[in-house]
């Protein structure tokens, strides 16, 4: 492909070449010297629908841009196939648009910590944070990248009122398991806050391929129902976690993330997460999750 634009999303490919019809040997092809038009549109296509290519969760839009304008039979043909035609100089600038941002936002332990941290919310003048970040080298490296560029406006978008909040159970467990051992009563009482807005999912344990994409319809239903309504699940909806088959078969990531970026992903939300090592390596197995990756942050005490 000789230009990939919009995230991934769209695969544009040149075509400098002299107008052409249907009859012509840049179209059909030659056995021994030429691939055709033909062919490759339908191979570009293929590679398009491929799991390891698609950007939020759908294939990428295969364009072909022909600067010097194109056959109206030829352009006919690539759009029956599914190809987006770009003709003339300027018609790049009508590409087709890149899907829509999801309206989910799915939370993973670490972003849970900098929902509720203290360092998040107290001015870097506060002398007990001063006085917190002096322990060791951590809390240092963690309250001097606040100070140099906040965290929460980075995530106040996906987590703006209006926005749908989903999290596994298992994520939310280890979180309380750390809230409990390190976190303070302010930071307790913005969790309190916060969980009051999730959607907890249930693990679903070994649900098969079927079972899970039911749960993956029916979860969608109920958050659909629930942002119509303006309800929230405050924390105690049994809800049957799915998790996509794409992230159940990653390798070098472990079942507790699995269920973590499982569940984003089969829900088509993006998840938020400070855990880059487990989005690069699904990265490298072909699997491009849609995350916003942040840097850690550590509870208080406060």
């Amino acid at each position: 492909v000789d230009v990939v634009a919009q995230g991934g999303s769209a695969w544009i490919e040149v075509k400098n070449q002299e107008v052409f019809g249907l009859d012509s040997v840049h179209w059909t092809g030659h056995v021994r010297h030429v691939k055709g038009l033909r062919r490759q549109a339908e191979e570009l296509l293929a590679y398009a629908a491929a799991p390891c290519n698609m950007r939020r969760w759908v294939p990428p839009n295969v364009v072909l841009f022909f600067p010097s304008g194109v056959h109206p039979d030829v352009e006919a043909k690539l759009k029956e196939m599914g190809v987006h035609v770009a003709a003339g100089p300027d018609s790049l600038l009508n590409l087709p648009p890149p899907p829509p941002e999801p309206q989910l936002t799915n939370l993973d332990v670490t972003t849970m910590c900098a929902l509720v941290s203290q360092v998040c919310f107290s001015p870097p003048s506060d002398p007990q944070l001063q006085a917190w970040s002096t322990c060791n080298k951590h809390w240092r490296e963690c309250y001097e990248a606040e100070c140099a560029a906040p965290l929460s406006p980075q995530l106040e978008p996906y987590v703006a009122e209006g926005r749908t909040l989903v999290a596994s159970d298992v994520a939310v467990a280890q979180f309380e398991k750390l809230l409990s051992m390190f976190g303070g009563p302010q930071e307790r009482e913005r969790w309190k806050q916060l969980k009051s807005r999730l959607h907890i999912y249930s693990h679903a344990g070994g649900a098969g391929a079927g079972a899970a994409h039911q749960v993956q319809m029916e979860a969608r239903t109920a958050l659909e129902g629930a942002a119509d309504s303006c309800e929230r699940s405050h924390g105690g909806a049994t809800l049957l976690q799915p998790i996509s088959e794409r992230v159940a078969q990653l390798q070098k990531v472990g079942a507790q993330q699995k269920s973590v970026f499982g569940l984003g992903d089969a829900l088509h939300a993006v998840t938020l997460t400070a855990n880059g090592n487990a989005v690069r390596s699904a990265e490298r197995q072909g699997v491009y999750l849609e995350c916003f990756c942040h840097r850690a942050v550590w509870l208080t005490g406060m």
